[in-house]
């Protein structure tokens, strides 16, 4: 799976210590599948806190769900 992250900042590694506390639903990595998305988010975040439009991508495979009968 897909997904992107719109930010004003690069980094290595995701901290979620430094994400902004004020947004949306509170401290969160927030990603999205819809990159034009993440783009917007980018360029919101430049407006409020300067910085540069950097749109990240992740790709993740899906946790396989194991179910045991009893």
């Amino acid at each position: 799976m897909k997904v992107y992250h719109g930010t004003n900042v690069e980094f290595g590694a995701i901290d979620i210590n430094k994400c902004p506390p004020d947004i949306d639903f509170g401290q969160a990595f927030y990603t999205t599948s819809i990159k034009h998305h993440a783009q917007l988010r980018a360029e919101e975040s430049v407006r409020k806190r300067g910085g540069n439009i950097n749109v990240m991508e992740f790709n993740f495979e899906a946790a396989k769900k194991i179910f045991k009968k009893w």
